[in-house]
């Protein structure tokens, strides 16, 4: 697995963090970056642990959202949940320049429009986002995090655009199957929750079916169990955390419901390859 689907094709990349302080410090409440991607960006997503808005600004890619596939071009834009899965790739000989914005699910119950938008089904695919409006979107809120506003100031302008997204027509959605429908309220329960949740029987339990009916079930949609959903979730979390933050190994263990440090570090080295610490090393 990619341990942080942030694709390493791209000639620029710049991020920024939103923050919320808290009893033990600070809490990451989302990311909003931009990337310069090239030629030969490829990128797939199943179970990434945030609720994320892309948008195209410069050339073309091909997208396939949830089964829907579409070539976005400059206004396209898309926006899912983590129980959605999305491949993108590059189309446009001269590369892509795209902005995104990645939501932590406790960033969520603040943000009505994006509330809104998860229960609606949980992703928006279009083509018809005006340029203008959202570049001016996208740098007050690029402003307001380099200045270091606080998320109450941050959160009213990232709701804002999201009730923008929500009032750009779509066309052509894919209508779901009761069992497409399950998956994805699962999908989405872990996503929502994969901080506090520890494994597959907790995972059934809250959301009320059989262990075997879920792996059954994600054996279908997913390339991934339910229990593997919810490591790759922390480790891909873990990741972001250890390049954005000066969180200690043991800070960010806990963050994620791992009350030993060294069993959470065996579990990223399993995944990753490297321990959390040379991770960090690397990526400075």
């Amino acid at each position: 697995m990619n341990p942080l689907p942030l694709s390493s094709q791209v000639s620029q990349r710049k991020l920024s963090s939103f923050v919320q302080p808290s009893e033990s410090g600070e809490e990451l409440m989302g990311l909003l970056g931009m990337e310069v991607c090239e030629p030969e960006y490829r990128i797939e997503r199943n179970g990434f642990p945030f609720v994320l808005m892309e948008f195209i600004e410069k050339g073309s890619m091909d997208i396939v959202l949830d089964g829907e596939e579409r070539r976005l071009k400059r206004g396209g834009l898309l926006c899912y949940g983590p129980g959605s899965r999305v491949s993108m790739r590059v189309t446009s000989e001269g590369g892509c320049t795209k902005h995104f914005i990645a939501l932590c699910p406790s960033s969520i119950p603040t943000l009505s429009s994006f509330r809104g938008l998860l229960s609606e089904g949980g992703s928006v695919l279009s083509d018809k986002a005006p340029v203008i409006p959202m570049m001016k979107f996208i740098s007050l809120i690029g402003d307001l995090a380099d200045e270091a506003a606080l998320w109450d100031s941050l959160s009213r302008a990232i709701d804002s655009l999201g009730h923008f997204v929500r009032s750009i027509p779509q066309e052509g959605k894919v209508d779901s199957t009761p069992s497409d429908e399950v998956y994805r309220r699962i999908a989405l329960f872990v996503g929502e929750n994969f901080m506090t949740l520890r494994n597959l029987e907790e995972i059934a339990r809250k959301c009320g079916y059989d262990k075997s009916y879920l792996c059954q079930l994600y054996r279908r949609y997913s390339d991934v169990s339910p229990y593997q959903q919810l490591v790759r979730m922390k480790v891909e979390y873990a990741c972001i955390l250890l390049e954005t933050t000066n969180w200690t190994v043991k800070a960010i263990a806990q963050n994620l419901g791992y009350e030993d440090s060294l069993h959470f570090s065996r579990l990223f080295r399993s995944k990753v390859g490297v321990s959390p610490n040379a991770f960090r090393s690397k990526r400075a």
